[in-house]
C-alpha cells in the first residue's frame, strides 16, 4: 500500500480535483442526510492481484477500536463513511476493492490493522468479502439518518457507557456524568423514536 490521495474533500465546494464537491447522501422515510468531509489519507494497492485501498484517519489521542457496534451505535462512524465516499465519489472510475479503514494514531505508533475496518481479506489468494461488512453497510444510513433525526428534535442525552470515565477524564469536575448518574436515571427512548 502507499499514500495515493491526502486531505481529499467530499461535499464542499471550491475544492480542487480530485475533490468533489458531491456530498455521500442518505435518504430514509423522507429524509435526506448529505454528508461532506475531509480524508486525511487514502492508500491504494494490490493484494492477491486486484486493486485495494485503505483510508487513514490521523488521531492524536487515545486508540479506537472499530466494531459493529461501534460503528451501529454512532460511536465510530468516520472510518465507514468515509471508505464509502471513496468508494461512491472519489475513486468510484476505478474497480477498487475496500481493504480497511481506520487510524493512524500520530503519537502510538502509525495504523493499527488489527483495530481497523475491514471489508475485504486476501484468503489463500483470492479476495473474500469480510463477514457483516455488506449488513454494516447497509444499515450504516439508517444509523446515521436516525442520529441526525435526533439531533435536530434536540436530543443529547448526557450518558457514557464507561462507568469509570470520570476517573481518567480532565473534565471531570465540570462535567455532568456525575450529576445525571447520582439521579439514578436512564437515557430512554421517547416514543416516537
Amino acid at each position: 500500500m502507499a499514500p495515493e490521495l491526502m486531505e481529499v474533500s467530499f461535499g464542499r465546494q471550491g475544492q480542487p480535483p480530485p475533490s468533489t464537491d458531491q456530498w455521500l447522501e442518505f435518504s430514509r422515510e423522507q429524509q435526506t442526510v448529505r454528508i461532506s468531509g475531509r480524508i486525511d489519507r487514502v492508500d491504494t494497492g494490490i493484494v492477491a492481484g486486484h486493486s485495494v485501498f485503505n483510508v487513514l484517519d490521523y488521531k492524536t489521542g487515545g486508540s479506537i477500536k472499530l466494531t459493529p457496534e461501534s460503528i451501529t451505535a454512532g460511536l465510530a462512524l468516520q472510518p465507514p463513511l468515509y471508505a464509502l465516499a471513496v468508494m461512491e465519489l472519489l475513486l468510484v472510475d476505478r474497480d477498487l476493492y475496500p481493504w480497511q479503514a481506520g487510524y493512524w494514531y500520530v503519537s502510538e505508533g502509525g495504523f493499527r490493522p488489527r483495530q481497523a475496518l475491514r471489508m475485504y481479506r486476501n484468503d489463500e489468494g483470492r479476495i473474500e468479502l469480510e463477514p457483516g461488512w455488506e449488513q454494516l453497510r447497509a444499515t450504516l444510513g439508517d444509523t446515521v439518518v436516525s442520529l441526525v433525526h435526533a439531533i435536530r428534535r434536540g436530543q443529547f442525552p448526557v450518558v457514557s457507557a464507561d462507568e469509570h470515565c470520570t476517573g481518567h477524564c480532565p473534565f471531570s469536575t465540570i462535567c455532568r456524568i456525575n450529576q445525571v448518574r447520582s439521579l439514578e436515571k436512564t437515557c430512554q427512548p421517547t416514543a416516537s423514536e
